[in-house]
């Protein structure tokens, strides 16, 4: 089973790529994130 989710939107990064507020860190968006990964691994439906 593979799964894709797209979040779009946050904020501009501001630090360091590969960083926490860099692209990889959801900036302003990190508990739509989180709630949509928690969703998922308790309910793994396709």
């Amino acid at each position: 089973m593979r799964l894709l989710l797209l979040c779009v939107g946050g904020a501009p990064p501001t630090g360091a790529p590969c960083q926490a507020l860099h692209r990889h860190g959801f900036i302003g968006m990190e508990k739509e994130v989180v709630d949509l990964i928690s969703a998922w691994i308790k309910n793994p439906a396709p």
